[in-house]
């Protein structure tokens, strides 16, 4: 290859090179998601509190500050906004009212650390639905979570020491609890108008089962006592029609069965206090009979998962049993819950269709829908699950540790679209975005981001606070410099916003509006617990589809319109490198014919010469096309001239 050739071929390299690298610096200088400026200050001696966007973390090491009534926490004013909380290791107590009257509450995560909850801790929290106790609590302090309506899934953990007063009372969801036998403090009121308790197994060696414990649990039908007990207080099981069964092995049956039936209108008989081995954990249930159809309940508990599945059967004249509804709720433990909740799913299907003569899902109205709404402990559901029910007749619901909802119609999942091996994220990230943003006119947006991608129609809950009820939110995600509107619904009394969406991209910037101007409420979705004021709606397009397609249109991962930007660079750049080459080799060509046509009088030039050479032609042409004159070219380096000499500078006037 020719010297001139070598160095045509150079200066296109470098030219490409510097091309590529302004793209690079273009495509990484796009603007990304806003950050907002995050409220936060100190609970504790080293502890520090942190709001954003409805989450509050608290970090640290060490115990947290005890409030009182006369000095709430710092973040009560956002009481009504704050709908997830992450404790993080280090820190050792969750502090006296530290989330009182948080009724937006629905997820707390809690460090491995934590040793105690205090007074009145999280009373009020109606939307908590699931805590993940850690193993090192040794105290559950007075009215730590009274008044916690939805609460339905929580294990104590063998080494809990105390257990205070009203510590659960009027938790109207909870259906099995089991009070281990490390227990040496079990207060009065504990579990008093748990209306749906199904089961309680109580094995901490007390001699006296405390006043009011049961009262008012009119669902509670089985209960363990422990060997050691040997007084029940007034009024422990008042008002538990539904109580059947006793297990107890204790030695003052007689005493204990009379104490019962004093406090609780002879509901029970001698016969339902039992004295054998039969393990109350094998599951129970409650039945109601009315207008020929019977309610049934049944909770089946493991250390693997707690499951509550719930069933109501009709009959006809021949006593021909239908069922027709299913309801099924599942707090998963670990990972075995999982292989548990699909042996009590798969009975459930092979009833259902037998009950309903083998009818095919939505071949008949009166086939059921099965919902299940499944606890998990952090974010994750196992692909083989969505796999192994796609195109089944089941809803599920996941309610994740972190906040998050996510309902799923499994009977419009495509099972070939879904990764049997893959892991789903099923969360998000709310953050509050305090500067405007142009193409969103509402004086609140909130940024959120997704943990993984979906490709299946999903129902999102996303939390927006209590202080955002009633309002209406707008979902809009970015593209490129525009802000793409997607949905728009109604925010629920309890201050969640349902969107339904077709796919999720965890690449792409979501935005909600708070109110949008320009948006009609008119088209927005109302969400069933707002029926009755406002209508059923359920906005579709032409097409008749509900849910609307996001982020991903490709499986190439990309929007539409990063599509387009995408191509439109690639072009563009395609231009510059054709144009650089093109201009690279006429001159180079140029420069070859000037080489060799001057080869015979002038020694051969250098490298360094042609490129000089080369670059002067450039330079020249320029100008040429710009008409502007042309400076006289230096000689070469190879011709030798004398130069001109110098003249004094004496002798000017």
């Amino acid at each position: 290859m020719s010297s001139s050739r070598r160095i045509s071929v150079r200066l296109m390299i470098k030219n490409t090179f510097v091309l590529l690298c302004a793209v690079v610096m273009c495509v990484l200088m796009l603007p990304r998601m806003e950050a907002s400026a995050a409220e936060n200050g100190s609970c504790g001696d080293n502890l520090t509190w942190t709001y954003n966007g409805g989450r509050l973390t608290v970090s640290g090491s060490g115990a947290m500050t005890n409030f009182s009534d006369n000095n709430m926490p710092p973040w009560y004013k956002y009481a009504d906004e704050i709908t997830s909380a992450v404790i993080e290791e280090g820190v050792t107590t969750i502090g006296e009212l530290t989330f009182f009257d948080c009724k937006s509450l629905a997820n707390v995560v809690l460090p491995s650390t934590l040793r105690e909850i205090g007074i009145r801790a999280f009373k009020g929290c109606v939307s908590l639905a699931y805590l993940n106790l850690p193993g090192n609590v040794f105290a559950i302090s007075e009215s730590a979570f009274e008044n916690c309506a939805s609460l339905n899934g929580i294990r104590l953990e063998e080494g809990i020491t105390v257990i205070g007063d009203k510590a659960f009372y009027r938790c109207s969801s909870l259906t099995s609890i089991i009070i281990p036998e490390s227990v040496d403090f079990f207060g009065m009121v504990v579990f008093a108008y748990c209306e749906n308790l199904i089961r309680a197994d109580i094995r901490c060696p007390i001699e006296k089962l405390p006043d009011w414990t049961f009262y008012g649990c009119n669902n509670l039908t089985a209960v363990g006592l422990p060997d050691s007990l040997t007084n029940v207080g007034s009024l422990a099981f008042y008002n538990c029609p539904s109580l059947t069964t006793i297990y107890y092995k204790g030695e003052v049956v007689d005493n204990i069965y009379d104490q019962i039936v004093n406090h609780n209108d002879d509901i029970i008989s001698n016969g339902g206090i039992v004295q054998d081995d039969v393990d109350p954990n094998a599951g129970t249930a409650s039945e109601n009979n009315e207008d020929n159809e019977v309610s049934h309940t049944t909770v089946i508990e493991s250390d693997n998962s707690i499951i509550t599945v719930g069933d109501t059967v009709s009959y006809d004249e021949d006593y021909t049993p239908t069922i027709r509804e299913e309801e099924i709720v599942v707090t998963i433990v670990n990972e075995d819950g999982w292989n548990e909740l699909e042996e009590v799913l798969d009975e459930i299907i092979e009833r259902v269709n037998d009950s309903n003569n083998g009818l095919d899902p939505g071949a008949s109205e009166d086939v059921p829908v099965i919902t299940v709404t499944v606890q998990i402990p952090d974010s994750t559901v196992p692909g083989e699950f969505i796999s192994e029910y796609a195109g089944e007749n089941i809803i599920v619901e996941f309610t994740t540790s972190d906040g998050s909802s996510w309902q799923i119609d499994m009977s419009q999942v495509d099972k070939e679209i879904i990764g049997a091996d893959e892991v789903y994220d099923f969360s998000y990230v709310l953050k509050d975005i305090e500067e405007s943003i142009e193409g969103i006119d509402s004086e609140r947006v909130y940024g959120i981001s997704f943990g993984s991608d979906h490709d299946f129609n999903v129902k999102v809950k996303v939390k927006l606070g209590l202080s955002n009820a009633g309002r209406y939110a707008t979902l809009y995600q970015k593209n490129g410099s525009d802000y793409e509107n997607i949905q728009n619904v109604w925010i629920d009394t309890y201050g969640n916003a349902w969107f339904y969406l077709a796919n999720i991209d965890k690449r792409t910037d979501y935005f909600i509006g708070i109110d949008v101007k320009g948006v009609s409420r008119d088209n927005s979705i109302v969400p069933p617990s707002m029926y009755g004021e406002y209508g059923g709606s359920g906005l579709v397009d032409s097409n008749g589809n509900l849910y609307k397609i996001t982020g991903r249109t490709s499986r190439w991962g990309i929007t539409g319109g990063q599509f387009a930007m995408y191509v439109g660079v690639a072009l563009g750049l395609m231009i510059l490198v054709v144009a650089v080459i093109m201009i690279t080799r006429n001159h180079m060509q140029k420069s070859r014919a000037a080489a060799k046509a001057s080869a015979g009088s002038e020694k051969a030039m250098t490298d360094e010469d042609l490129r000089d050479k080369i670059m002067r032609e450039m330079l020249e042409e320029a100008r040429e096309k710009d008409k502007k004159p042309v400076p006289q070219k230096k000689p070469d380096k190879a011709v030798k001239r004398s130069a001109p000499k110098k003249e004094s500078g004496k002798g000017k006037k």
